[in-house]
């Protein structure tokens, strides 16, 4: 089962800010532990954004 994003773009732009946000962190700070702050975030905007359709949904949306 694969995860379904409602927004995906949102989803998007949000990890990727948060990406961003760390590299410049670690590099301003030299400091590499915000990349496991910026994991677990990431984690969250994951459980926050996504969800996992029922198998029956997905084996009808798969192509044939």
């Amino acid at each position: 089962m694969r995860p379904i994003a409602a927004d995906p773009g949102q989803l998007g732009d949000q990890l990727m800010l948060l990406y961003d946000g760390a590299m410049i962190t670690a590099s301003m700070d030299s400091d590499p532990s915000g990349a496991a702050k910026a994991r677990a975030m990431a984690v969250g905007l994951l459980d926050a954004h996504t969800w996992v359709a029922p198998t029956d949904v997905q084996e009808k949306r798969a192509p044939k």
